[in-house]
């Protein structure tokens, strides 16, 4: 699959900006495979995405001081890779997913070069998971045991701020900086369902 969505100039009343451009590229390839006692499914996916937003444009402008432009762009790589094959009477199906995400966000004024803040700079997040599930018929009633794994890790870039920034941005940027840009966390997740008719 490939697409491509082109949005063009757009007001957005309830919002401080309108949209000039939200352009995305979306790309995804998949396969399907069945074997004698197992079968496998596969996908790799690609998003990318550009954004243009300002507050003068579509409506009164306001003044020079105040006006303001945002770019922002995300980039998204994922996949997943699953097998499922007989097992205790159900069939139970084991696989791994992940994906990466980069995106960036920068504020400006036209008419000032001096304007500019990053409030997310350079962030970069990932996400790998394992899992594993069995549906089947048991004691009489339709059941689904699964177990999820998650291990998350961030990471930010430098933040920062033009010159023309009041001190309080400039400090809350500063503070950001001298901060640990990073995370990482693991998420266990696990279900059991049972039904009937």
């Amino acid at each position: 699959d490939m697409r491509r969505q082109n949005t063009g100039k757009s007001g957005n009343p309830p919002f401080p900006m309108d949209i000039q451009f939200f352009d995305t590229d979306f790309a995804r390839a998949g396969y399907e495979g069945d074997f004698d006692s197992f079968d496998v499914k596969a996908s790799l996916n690609y998003i990318d995405v550009a954004h243009l937003m300002d507050n003068y444009t579509l409506r009164q402008d306001p003044p020079p001081d105040r006006q303001r432009y945002t770019y922002a762009y995300a980039t998204t790589l994922g996949g997943d890779l699953s097998v499922s094959f007989a097992h205790f009477g159900g069939v139970m199906e084991v696989g791994l997913d992940g994906e990466t995400v980069e995106h960036d966000v920068t504020i400006y004024n036209p008419n000032n070069a001096n304007f500019f803040v990053t409030p997310m700079p350079d962030i970069e997040e990932s996400r790998v998971g394992v899992f594993a599930e069995w549906t089947g018929f048991t004691r009489g009633v339709n059941a689904q045991f699964g177990l999820r794994v998650d291990d998350y890790s961030t990471e930010a870039g430098t933040a920062v701020t033009g010159p023309a920034l009041p001190m309080a941005p400039q400090m809350l940027a500063s503070m950001f900086n001298m901060a640990d840009p990073g995370a990482d966390e693991t998420t266990v997740d696990a279900v059991a369902r049972f039904w009937t008719e």
